[in-house]
Parts: structure tokens; C-alpha cells; sequence
């Protein structure tokens, strides 16, 4: 009985709010846009808590550039709306899978519900 006890002792200290964290998922992202348009796909894909990884100018399409970012997916669910609207129609994207990060703290808080932490 007292190894239960102890062990039962042990996985809640090890279960407590303090050691665990919610991962999301983080896809990678790569936006292809007219270069009067990168500022304004930057900008949204920051508002997105996107990290931007790095720009550089279309080899085969001039005029144009290649935005990659790594984007968290739940950001991610109107973004060809979005980015329709930013480039004016002459935008695509694609992602893929890129991993998980830690969810921040805020929007754990909001997904577990105000009571889960009081």
C-alpha cells in the first residue's frame, strides 16, 4: 500500500501545472508574391506569430519574390482568403509539416478554460 501511495504521490507531482505545456503544430510556409505586395505578406504573416525565416527574389519569375515561415497551423485557416486579398489575387502558398512548439501560455490558459488555472 505504501508503494501506490508513493507512486501515486510521485505522478502527481510529476503531472502538475508547473511541468506540463500544450504543444501546436508549426507548418512551413512558403508564399510567392509580386514584390509590391512582400511588405504587406510580411507584416500579416507577423501578425500570424509567424517567424519569418527569409525572403529572397524569384530565380524564374521576375518581379516576384519567395517569402519562408514558420507559421503556427491554427493561424493558418484563412490565410489563402487572406493572402488573396493582400496580393490582390497574385499570391500562392504552400505548406508543410514542420513540427510543435509550445503553445503560449495565453492562449493555453484560453484553450484549457479560466478555471483549469485558479
Amino acid at each position: 500500500m505504501a508503494f501506490q501511495t508513493a507512486a501515486g504521490l510521485a505522478l502527481r507531482e510529476l503531472a502538475s501545472a508547473a511541468s506540463l505545456c500544450l504543444l501546436e503544430p508549426v507548418d512551413t510556409v512558403t508564399v510567392t508574391v509580386d514584390d509590391e505586395h512582400l511588405g504587406a505578406v510580411m507584416t500579416d504573416v507577423s501578425s500570424r506569430r509567424g517567424q519569418i525565416v527569409g525572403s529572397e527574389p524569384c530565380d524564374d519569375e521576375p518581379g516576384r519574390s519567395v517569402l519562408v515561415a514558420a507559421v503556427p497551423r491554427l493561424e493558418l485557416l484563412d490565410y489563402a482568403i487572406a493572402l488573396r486579398s493582400l496580393a490582390h489575387g497574385t499570391g500562392v502558398f504552400r505548406r508543410e509539416p514542420r513540427g510543435y512548439e509550445t503553445l503560449p501560455d495565453r492562449l493555453a490558459r484560453e484553450h484549457l478554460g479560466a478555471d483549469a488555472h485558479a
